[in-house]
């Protein structure tokens, strides 16, 4: 039972991931960013990658695949609802800003 719940997390993981990328660097091209800009966020997704990939291999060898799988999933799927409050948080700021000036 627990594997294939283990290859669901991994295979939404997987997409949340790669289509992050995609949305961050086509985002940043909308809003105008030099190529080299963009250059530079998109390896960022690399170093992120290569400078916890070794500490998360360590944690999982100590106590297995399951719970770092389930934790991470759970915080990506938890990440867009925050992401949105914090956005809509930030908006409604500026929105009292603009009314008082």
């Amino acid at each position: 039972m627990r594997l294939p719940l283990v290859v669901l997390f991994t295979v939404l993981n997987h997409l949340a991931y790669t289509g992050s990328r995609v949305t961050v660097s086509l985002f940043a091209l909308h809003e105008g960013a030099s190529a080299l800009a963009v250059g530079v966020l998109m390896s960022l997704f690399a170093l992120l990658s290569m400078l916890i990939s070794v500490p998360v291999g360590r944690l999982v060898d100590r106590i297995g695949v399951y719970r770092p799988r389930i934790a991470l999933g759970t915080a990506l799927g938890m990440a867009p609802v925050f992401l949105a409050m914090a956005a809509g948080m930030i908006g409604a700021g500026w929105r009292l800003r603009r009314r008082r000036a």
